[in-house]
């Protein structure tokens, strides 16, 4: 992966929640998804994404949003990494 991407953190709040792993399963070829999480807390999935440009990073965003049962989405753009 070149440092040159964007690198953003995505949750994702799903009702009802069984609709998770259908959307994870829908996904997971997504090209820009890094890696994928079940968490605990507020939201159900966080989902890290690479993307080659702002356009690139419009279209995964558009794709998940537009799952069946995405009911929240909360995207944190990484503008340094530190470890």
């Amino acid at each position: 992966m070149s440092s040159e991407h964007i690198i953003a953190f995505v949750l994702l709040g799903v009702r009802p929640v069984t609709r998770t792993i259908p959307i994870y399963r829908s996904l997971k070829r997504t090209r820009g998804i890094v890696e994928m999480h079940e968490i605990t807390g507020q939201y159900d999935l966080m989902i890290k994404l690479a993307a080659n440009n702002l356009e690139h990073l419009r279209e995964i965003l558009d794709e998940i949003r537009d799952k069946r049962g995405v009911e929240s989405l909360e995207v944190s753009v990484s503008y340094n990494k530190v470890v």
